[in-house]
């Protein structure tokens, strides 16, 4: 399904719609996450997707690839097409404030808030910003493989193991 509110820049990793497609990449299911769109456009946009879903780009995505759509909450009308684009980077900053401290002098954070940056173009919240749907490709296997040959040739810098 299309969930509310495009996940965008970096809040794709607090995504159940990114986490979803996210585990059928994991196996081996092709997969589009869809979030976004305003009340009149989420026919046309799920129109879209599926004709998305039956193109030779998707049946051929590489293993544990998916794909995500985010479109902006406007008009049918105003949605002014579609951009093949990256994902920001950092330019959401989330944080916690103090509302309150326990008797016994615990900290509670209770209250999360939220800041944006200004995104540069060819990214999928520049792409949003601006109108258009943002289609960006994910990758779901997080292992970084270079950095782990490059740990493994330096393993003899690691600390030593001790218990004694």
């Amino acid at each position: 399904g299309i969930n509310a509110g495009a996940n965008i820049a970096d809040a794709w990793a607090y995504s159940g719609t990114l986490g979803a497609a996210r585990i059928a990449a994991l196996n081996g299911i092709p997969a589009i996450a869809v979030s976004g769109g305003g009340p009149d456009s989420l026919e046309a946009i799920a129109t879209w997707v599926v004709e998305l879903a039956g193109t030779s780009f998707v049946r051929d995505l590489p293993s544990f690839n998916y794909l995500t759509v985010d479109a902006p909450d406007v008009p049918l009308a105003d949605i002014k097409g579609v951009q093949v684009v990256s994902r920001a980077r950092g330019i959401i900053k989330f944080g916690a404030q103090l509302e309150r401290t326990d008797p016994d002098g615990s900290e509670i954070w209770v209250r999360a808030f939220g800041g944006r940056q200004r995104s540069p173009s060819g990214t999928d919240a520049a792409a949003v910003r601006n109108g258009f749907i943002a289609l960006t490709t994910m990758q779901a296997d997080e292992q970084n493989l270079p950095a782990l040959r490059r740990l493994q040739e330096r393993a003899a810098e690691l600390p030593l193991w001790n218990t004694e």
